[in-house]
């Protein structure tokens, strides 16, 4: 098995059969797309970017096992567009 099957094998096990996650991030990118409303002028790539990460993580939730670290990402991905949709310049992880 070449290095690349390893990974795609591997991360099957984690998040499920990566064509069903791939069309769950594709269809749930293409909800965001549709009906968003939020424009970010100053980071507006920034923060679509954030978002469709974030849809990415949920993707990965609805198609595959628990993974605690999916729900970790998702929120700071989110963390981050809400930072950019309020205007801060700077995220403090300390807050």
């Amino acid at each position: 098995m070449d290095k690349v099957t390893e990974i795609l094998h591997s991360r099957g096990k984690e998040y499920g059969d990566r064509f069903i996650n791939i069309e769950c991030i594709a269809e749930l990118k293409a909800v965001w797309h549709k009906h968003r409303r939020q424009s970010i002028p100053r980071r507006e790539a920034e923060f679509n970017h954030c978002m469709e990460m974030a849809l990415v993580k949920i993707a990965r939730i609805c198609t595959g096992v628990f993974k605690d670290d999916n729900f970790n990402d998702a929120a700071g991905y989110l963390e981050l567009a809400r930072c950019m949709a309020k205007g801060e310049t700077d995220v403090n992880p300390t807050r």
